[in-house]
């Protein structure tokens, strides 16, 4: 493997060579006023930088094409980045997040940011169960980095880093009210505005939806298994997912020249338990979450010559809460230890407090280098856990005394917990030469739960001309074990181990990008890596017994033959080898490709064609079940806008072929596989002053 990564990193070396002008100018002596034309991103190392020349391979999602996509769901902008494929988990049917094939039942590996700021739950390591959807309304641009970022931002930061930026006043450019409805009972409205305030700039935005969910058919389950062992004929399969959800979004940014304060609160009710909590249809039980943000931050660049500032505290609530009770198994079920008359029922809530206070410093005094410097403190708490449930012991047992509230005792799914962190990191972006930067970093975090670790990263990046660029990296990252790892101790199959380690993950990449010609552009990516001390369940205990090594490539292509026409594509191969077995990891596309078309025949009017061809999903060694299907999904969105004074009307269509999209089940007691969305039409209508 490594042999076909030095191969393909000679190649892109060799490349430029034969594709180099001399007379082309230079890109990065362009003023910053030209270079906002051109893709650009900072998530990567924290400079400005484009997207060509970062440290990370990055893509960039801008607003403008949320909106030609017809996209009114965080999830449908992300299926279209390279090497990052969405699949579901039966829990709440939680949207998981795999890049380049790293995948695990909670998908901690994905570190979600707002603003820069860790979007995860202390149980998992992950978002929120309970995290049904994020509309796109308030968000500005998107970031995603495929590979580690724990050099930069810690803990999680595996296979890959999620950054949404919310708008603030400034982007915010019009007073906007709109509203949707569609398929799936779907409805929703929002509000948007601007304003300033004795020199600062307000941003708000309010965002509501409420939808029935696809009623997609689970035709058996784990309950038709049991009825099959025991002779009894409890499961509700053949059945739909049980996907509805209420969610309500509210976002403030007020920013003065210095300071920003920013807000969120995410509201979410009567969320179902898609396909059940343990695999068996459960079309009553309902969940809700609330999570709370705010962070200020203050920033100079003219305190100290040659030096930016910058500090934030920030702050996060989350919760999970069951609204009503969740049957794990139906009425009648029995395990060989008794009939379950009213089902098994088992209802896991918790709530949650974060803080984090991060200071961060650049220092530009230097000739050639920038340094980076940063430190910051974490203090995260679950400190109410409860449950109430009706069963005991494994098999299960019914309790005679019926539901019961097991909180605060030794029955209780997960103790309350607290975990501290510190962490201190440094980076130098040393410029070469004109034309080449070396950007490396070195971070250093304690946890005081499992200790300490030090993750370092280094890349190489080469402009030949304005045209070509090249980079070669090395990178490492972690994955704090989460308190369901380390510290479950209610499920005799599933116990925590309070003396397990982080995961590590060391990746290596080649890159080349080339500016073919003014109106087009692609860039080819290769990668290797290797992953230790994975977290798995051997004897009914978490150990880190696993690993995995892996290897792809990623190519896209942005060609605008017309003014009005643009056209964006690309494709991903990866290859997941779980080094246990010696086979296939499984759980997600060897192959995957993406096309979309953006044509404005007149100024007023886009139309907006994408293509999304996923192939087939092999199993684990595991899993003796055939391999999923390949499958194909085609969208379209028509915008009119200024239809009427400063009306812009909307209609989109999703899979219109009503493609039969199915993601895999982790194990065979949903046979047939996470049935998706059929076909879904979407409406909306929004006024602007």
């Amino acid at each position: 493997m490594e042999h076909r990564f030095l191969g393909l990193g000679c190649l892109l070396a060799i490349l430029p060579s034969v594709m180099a002008s001399a007379n082309q100018a230079d890109l990065w002596d362009l003023p910053i006023e030209q270079l906002m034309t051109i893709e650009i991103s900072s998530v990567a190392t924290g400079s400005t930088t484009p997207v060509s020349r970062s440290a990370s391979t990055v893509s960039v999602i801008t607003r403008d094409q949320i909106q030609a996509m017809g996209a009114n769901d965080l999830d449908q902008v992300l299926e279209t980045v390279p090497g990052l494929h969405i699949t579901r988990s039966s829990q709440a049917y939680f949207s998981k997040y795999i890049f380049r094939g790293i995948a695990s039942f909670y998908n901690p590996e994905a570190l979600l940011m707002i603003n820069g700021i860790p979007v995860k739950t202390l149980f998992t390591g992950a978002r929120n169960h309970i995290w049904a959807a994020m509309p796109v309304k308030s968000i500005q641009r998107i970031e995603v980095i495929r590979g580690p970022g724990s050099a930069l931002y810690g803990a999680d930061a595996f296979a890959g880093v999620i950054n949404i930026q919310t708008r603030n006043g400034t982007d915010i450019e019009h007073q906007e009210a709109g509203v949707r409805v569609g398929s799936f009972d779907t409805w929703g409205a929002w509000v948007q505005a601007s304003s300033e305030l004795a020199g600062a700039s307000l941003g708000f935005t309010l965002e509501y939806e409420d939808t029935n969910g696809q009623r997609e058919t689970v035709q058996a389950d784990a309950q038709t298994q049991l009825d099959g062992l025991t002779g009894t004929q409890a499961s509700r399969a053949p059945g739909p997912v049980n996907v509805g959800h209420q969610a309500t979004d509210l976002r403030l940014d007020l920013t003065t020249e210095h300071w920003q304060w920013r807000a969120g609160y995410q509201q979410r009710d009567n969320v179902g338990t898609s396909v059940g909590i343990a695999e068996a249809l459960d079309p009553s039980g309902l969940y809700g979450s609330e999570r709370i943000n705010s962070d200020i931050t203050y920033r100079r660049e003219d305190l100290i010559p040659h030096w930016e500032l910058e500090a934030q505290l920030s702050y996060y609530h989350n919760t999970q809460e069951s609204l009503r009770d969740s049957l794990l198994f139906p009425a009648g079920v029995n395990f060989g230890t008794g009939v379950f008359a009213d089902g098994m029922i088992g209802n896991p809530s918790y709530k949650e407090d974060q803080a984090r206070l991060d200071l961060k410093a650049a220092f530009r005094g230097l000739d050639s280098h920038i340094l980076r410097l940063g430190t910051g403190y974490f203090w995260g708490d679950i400190y109410k856990v409860t449950e109430t449930k009706n069963f005991s012991g494994f098999p299960p047992t019914p309790l005679p005394e019926g539901l019961v509230d097991v909180s605060d005792t030794d029955a209780v799914f997960l103790p309350e917990e607290q975990r501290t962190a510190h962490y201190l990191y440094l980076q130098d972006e040393w410029e070469l030469t004109p034309h080449t930067v070396l950007s490396s970093g070195l971070r250093f975090d304690y946890y005081s739960d499992f200790g300490d670790h030090l993750t370092p990263r280094i890349a190489l990046v080469h402009a030949w001309n304005a045209a070509v660029s090249t980079r070669l990296s090395y990178g490492e990252a972690f994955h704090a074990p989460s308190f369901v790892d380390l510290y479950s101790i209610s499920n005799p199959v599933a116990l925590g181990n309070p003396n397990l380690e982080p995961e590590t993950i060391d990746t290596w990449e080649a890159s080349l990008h080339h500016q073919l010609h003014p109106t087009f552009h692609y860039s080819l990516t290769g990668f290797t890596y290797r992953i230790k001390d994975s977290i798995v369940y051997l004897d009914s205990m978490a150990q880190n017994a696993g690993s995995r090594k892996g290897h792809g490539g990623e190519l896209e292509a942005s060609w605008q033959p017309l003014t009005s026409l643009r056209i964006a594509a690309n494709y991903s191969y990866q290859k997941s080898i779980d080094q246990l077995t010696n086979a296939n990891a499984g759980e997600a596309p060897n192959h995957e490709a993406y096309l979309r078309t953006e044509w404005s025949p007149a100024s007023q009017w886009l139309w907006t064609t994408e293509l999304l061809w996923v192939g087939k999903q092999p199993r684990a060694a595991s899993d003796p079940r055939p391999d999923l299907q390949d499958y194909t999904s085609l969208n379209l969105a028509l915008t009119r806008r200024q239809l009427w004074q400063h009306l812009d009307l909307m209609l989109s269509a999703r899979n219109l072929f009503d493609a039969n999209i199915r993601e895999p089940s982790p194990s065979p007691s949903v046979p047939n596989d996470y049935p998706q969305a059929g076909r879904s039409l979407i409406l909306e209508a929004s006024w602007s002053w």
